[in-house]
């Protein structure tokens, strides 16, 4: 009796298990569902993981080092190929002494607290190749712009548009 309980409890054992790795846990799915801001009639899922410029996106929920449960959504950047190409066409350096673009990733997280959302920390950081293998944060803020039009099909119009923003969301 007791082996044919823990046979039928495995199945939902393991359904529990997975349901914490990868895919959207209830957090995550709250916050894609709410509103984007400044009156837009688009969900963050919607303004987010539907952009041009990016070639994948993915959520997860991490927690601080204060333990803080915070929600982070993340894009693989498009276009670093031909950025690359084009810095190695314009500089005035052999290739082997640039330090190339491996990466770019656009990182949005928010403090997540009994349902409640609040913007932490949105950034570009750039991963290079070669001997300086480091991340380069961009601390300007990413438009909602960005977010919500193609306008942006890639990294050099994203560092333009980047470049001119004082807020989240461009506003």
């Amino acid at each position: 009796m007791r082996k044919r309980n823990l046979i039928a409890l495995l199945p939902a054992a393991a359904m529990l298990t997975l349901a914490g790795c990868g895919g959207d846990s209830a957090v995550i799915s709250d916050l894609k569902e709410k509103t984007f801001p400044v009156g837009s009639s688009l969900t963050y899922e919607q303004a987010l993981d539907r952009r041009a410029v990016c070639a994948s996106t993915s959520w997860e929920v991490i927690e601080d080092s204060r333990g803080r449960e915070v929600v982070r959504y993340e894009c693989d950047l498009e276009g670093v190929d031909g950025f690359n190409e084009q810095f190695v066409a314009e500089s005035s350096l052999p290739e082997e002494e640039l330090s190339l673009l491996s990466g770019a990733t656009h990182i949005v997280e928010w403090f997540h607290n009994e349902g409640e959302y609040e913007m932490k920390d949105t950034r570009v950081d750039f991963h290079t190749e070669g001997e300086s293998d480091e991340t380069l944060e961009m601390n300007q803020r990413i438009s909602y712009k960005i977010a919500v039009t193609d306008e942006i099909t890639g990294l050099r119009e994203l560092l333009a548009v980047s470049s001119e923003l004082q807020s989240p969301w461009g506003w």
